[in-house]
């Protein structure tokens, strides 16, 4: 169980940002982890080693916000996420909320990239995956996660570029 807490501390604030991100709910993505660390505990027999136990825990936590997704029928209001109200509004700098502003403004243009560009620039750049574990998480070859990648960054470049505008 001493390594399950390691686990748990090395991994959970990176999923954490990932659910967050992919289902838009604080609340939401807390339930989702825990989720996702209980069924890697229960299913930790099931893991072969074949792969990065972080993409192993990545993958239990795609298929746990996909079930979510499905049993809850979210589909027309998952982007539904208003920063605002998540952001804790506590003494920031001018600097800081500046850069909250544009992290949102960078995920707003991200949202309006469709999948599977989205996700696999997700994984990448604010997740630090490597191609090889976003390959093993997506069932896709290496090649393909980085063809994925570079055409949604030039798709996100353009929405820069154009301001929001595809």
């Amino acid at each position: 169980m001493e390594d399950f807490d390691k686990l748990y501390k090395l991994y959970n604030k990176k999923i954490y940002s990932y659910l967050l991100y992919l289902c838009k709910d604080s609340l939401v993505a807390e339930e989702l982890l825990q989720e996702t660390f209980y069924l890697a505990i229960k299913n930790i027999e099931k893991f072969r080693g074949e792969s990065r136990v972080s993409t192993w825990i990545y993958s239990i936590s795609k298929n746990v916000y996909l079930s979510w997704l499905r049993d809850k029928n979210k589909r027309n209001n998952i982007h539904d996420y208003d920063f605002n109200n998540k952001l804790v509004q506590q003494d920031k700098s001018d600097e800081r909320i500046i850069q909250e502003e544009e992290l949102r403004d960078l995920f707003k243009l991200i949202d309006k990239i469709e999948e599977p560009y989205r996700e696999v620039i997700l994984m990448r750049a604010v997740n630090k995956l490597s191609y090889r574990e976003i390959s093993e998480i997506m069932n896709r070859k290496e090649s393909w996660v980085r063809v994925i990648f570079h055409r949604g960054k030039v798709k996100l470049k353009d929405l820069i570029k154009n301001k929001g505008e595809m």
